[in-house]
């Protein structure tokens, strides 16, 4: 089966929540509190960015969701060929898919939605990212917290 991340991170959770209740006030969901003397071309422009961004998550889930199946369809080939079992990761970038296909070994697959990157990132530490291991990881985790006590 494939496991899609649905997460949500916190702060994308709650303008959500805000978005909802503005909806159902009757404000807009991209601005301020917009009024009735409000310029109706401010509203159209705001309605517009709003409408691209729904557009274009759609469009990415679309991608991930073919992807997906793709990537279902291999494995089960592979399986059927080859008696071989294989895990997947499928996400928008690299790193993001290497990742999610160890998270659930040995037979399954992982998809990481754009929207989701933050809060399937936050699992885990900054030294367990791929190419991150090492010094490396070390330095920017130091940088990013600041340094652990030794």
């Amino acid at each position: 089966g494939v496991k899609v991340e649905e997460e949500e991170d916190g702060k994308a959770g709650q303008r959500r929540e805000r978005e909802k209740g503005r909806e159902e006030e009757g404000e807009e969901m991209c601005g301020e509190t917009q009024t009735e003397e409000a310029d109706a071309s401010e509203t159209d422009v705001c309605d517009l960015d709003t409408l691209r961004g729904v557009i274009q998550e759609i469009i990415n889930d679309s991608v991930l969701l073919e992807a997906s199946r793709i990537v279902s369809d291999f494995r089960a080939l592979l399986e059927q060929r080859t008696f071989y079992r294989a895990s997947a990761g499928v996400a928008h970038a690299k790193v993001l898919a290497k990742i999610g296909s160890a998270l659930n070994k040995p037979n399954a697959q992982t998809a990481v939605r754009s929207r989701m990157t933050l809060a399937f990132m936050r699992r885990f530490p900054l030294e367990k990212i791929p190419l991150l291991g090492g010094k490396m990881g070390s330095q920017m985790a130091d940088v990013a917290v600041g340094p652990s006590p030794s």
